[in-house]
């Protein structure tokens, strides 16, 4: 609907070409904090565009919905890997 505010949680897509490259744009609808990612321009959108939502979730200080979980199953507890915990 045209002239109507945007939802919570709308966000907006922008590609760009720029030479051999093609940067992707996230803007948040309800604030208009954006995020951009640079990457090859044979990558595929979807990944880009995972990239930038992902990047535009953190500036907004919000987790991204599919990468909740992972990201602490990947931690290494302190003291059990090589090195020493400062």
């Amino acid at each position: 609907m045209r002239g109507s505010l945007p939802a919570a949680g709308d966000i907006y897509l922008e590609f760009l070409r720029q030479g051999n490259a093609m940067r992707a744009t996230a803007i948040d609808a309800a604030t208009g904090i954006e995020a951009s990612v640079l990457g090859p321009l044979n990558a595929p959108k979807a990944d880009l565009e995972k990239l930038a939502v992902g990047k535009l979730m953190r500036a907004l200080g919000r987790a991204p919905e599919t990468a909740a979980g992972e990201d602490q199953a990947r931690e290494t507890p302190p003291g059990t890997g090589r090195g020493i915990v400062v």
